[in-house]
């Protein structure tokens, strides 16, 4: 019994440690908020933040309302009528999370500059003529909100079309046969059955939204993001920076916990069984109106951007034979498949803990840990530097873990599994819940040694879902922006920073083919969610 203790007090050691290193640099950002104010911040408070708050809520609204159409609209359509093309649909509208929205705005921008070629021949042919970009201002809050939208309406569709698979179509029968219409059965039934899926969804939208800072940098609008850019960088304020941050954070943390609230009501409706939902097929001229519509969102949030890149990098692939892009590929793999075997690590061993703890303290402190998906990339690097600061200025902490302080890589690779353990951490829990409890019990009682339990039963069946996380984190740490921006060693690029420095001096086709193998990149989680029946 003391021996059992004594094991329980080393795991509830040994949970704590890890939560506190995963929170770490987000509790060091919230600290922000109470510290005391640098000599910028009255400015910064009476001139500048009026217009962070409002452009952040201006482009959140927007979001919300583009990307519920992009992608309810085709998930709706799909769920209720077969057609021709309509079994590769999902994998196409899935697509554009290959595509950072950042590379999507410089791919837009390229093609609706005055001097890009579609202007041009429209100028010379027909006259056109609409300011300095085609059709309207795209350095704006509307351009900024149709990239955003373009780029993330995929988590709606995802969400939304899964929550569809789970409603039971013999409501919507009986509503019919009561006499109620299309439209009142969809405002009725089905769209309170939809509310957690879309709520869950538009916040991970809106967290996606609040990391971005390649984009509203790209695109000359102020916000959040670029706030803390410009204390950190251009004013020189680190106590600024640490302010916005934590404010920054709070939001992050608000979405976080909407989503959170959603996600029970999601599991228990997708849990629900009944007979499948009878699609009705159609053709003709209605048939071609629901693909022209059904397919509007991939067109302009994948294929049209990744041509536009892939027409650019024609004339500029010569760029990859130059000796530092072996550097910068180099580089770009070390940070991403260190991060993502480092987090798939920490997730195996929290799952270990989980499971040997049993408990709802445990399972909280757990779900406290990898909630790094909710945070911007720039609070967690924030965070980060108000720890290294912290460290440096205290002699026990410097002599304990004084390294970190010149090991630059280390920090970010640290900041990198506290943002996106979260993938890692959700892919090797769904594969261990497939894990039949039975089989565990069986091999035990035969007295099989806990080696052999693991390579021979647990292992074979984690293996898939620890195998997706890895590669999940990897792609995440690859189009990683703000974080490896703030946290980088000097003279240390990658692929996206190479790409975004080409973008921010307007050498787009020097950019594009760094853009375009990030996209590249991007389409294995989207395969990893396709054979595992995700789409």
């Amino acid at each position: 019994m003391p021996e059992a203790r004594k094991g329980n007090y080393f795991r509830w050691s040994l949970l704590l440690l890890l939560v506190l290193l995963l929170v770490a640099p987000a509790l060091a950002a919230l600290s922000g908020l109470f510290g005391q104010a640098g000599e910028h911040w009255p400015l910064l408070r009476s001139t500048l933040l009026p217009v962070y708050f409002q452009n952040t809520l201006v482009i959140a609204a927007g979001v919300i309302l583009l990307s519920l159409i992009l992608g309810i609209v085709p998930a709706v359509l799909l769920h209720r009528y077969s057609f021709p093309g309509s079994g590769i649909l999902p994998l196409l509208l899935v697509l554009p999370l290959a595509i950072p929205a950042y590379i999507n705005g410089m791919a837009y921008h390229a093609l609706l500059d005055y001097a890009s070629p579609l202007y041009v021949f429209l100028r010379q042919n027909f006259g056109f003529q609409s300011g300095p970009y085609l059709l309207f201002n795209l350095h704006s809050n509307l351009g900024v909100i149709l990239v955003f939208s373009l780029s993330y309406y995929p988590y709606v569709f995802l969400l939304t079309r899964a929550s569809l698979e789970a409603f039971n179509p013999s409501y919507d029968e009986a509503a019919r046969l009561l006499g109620a219409g299309q439209s009142r059965v969809f405002l009725r039934l089905l769209l309170p059955h939809l509310r957690p899926a879309i709520v869950a969804s538009l916040a991970l939208v809106l967290m996606e939204v609040l990391n971005d800072y390649g984009l509203v940098r790209f695109f000359g609008v102020e916000t959040f993001t670029t706030g803390i850019f410009n204390a950190w960088f251009v004013l020189r304020d680190s106590t600024a920076a640490f302010r916005l941050a934590g404010l920054l954070l709070l939001f992050a943390f608000l979405l976080f916990f909407a989503e959170k609230w959603q996600r029970p009501q999601i599991a228990t409706r997708q849990r629900l069984t009944h007979r499948p939902h009878r699609r009705l097929n159609i053709s003709g001229l209605p048939a071609v109106a629901i693909l022209l519509i059904s397919t509007f969102p991939f067109v302009f949030g994948f294929a049209v951007p990744a041509l536009q890149l892939a027409a650019m990098s024609v004339k500029a692939w010569s760029l990859i034979t130059r000796p530092d892009f072996g550097e910068l590929m180099t580089n770009s793999l070390i940070l991403a498949f260190g991060a993502g075997a480092l987090a798939t690590i920490l997730a195996l061993l929290l799952l270990t803990l989980s499971r040997k703890l049993q408990s709802r303290i445990s399972g909280f402190l757990i779900l406290f840990a990898t909630a790094g998906y909710a945070l911007p990339g720039a609070v967690i690097a924030i965070g980060m530097l108000m720890l290294v600061n912290t460290m440096a200025f205290n002699p026990v902490m410097s002599a304990f873990a004084g390294w970190l302080l010149t090991a630059t890589i280390a920090v970010l690779m640290y900041a990198y599994v506290a943002r996106f353990i979260t993938a890692s951490w959700n892919s090797v829990e769904s594969g261990a819940g497939a894990l039949g409890r039975s089989q565990l019990e069986a091999a035990r009682l035969s007295g099989a040694p806990s080696w052999l339990v693991f390579s021979d039963i647990v292992w074979p069946a984690l293996k898939p879902s620890v195998f997706a996380g890895f590669v999940m984190v990897s792609m995440d740490v690859l189009k990683e922006l703000p974080l490896t921006l703030l946290l980088r060693p000097f003279n240390f690029d990658t692929l996206a920073i190479r790409a975004f420095e080409y973008a921010a001096d307007e050498r787009l086709a020097e950019a594009s083919p760094y853009a375009l193998l990030i996209v590249v990149a991007g389409f294995l989680p989207v395969w990893i969610m396709r054979k595992n029946k995700m789409i």
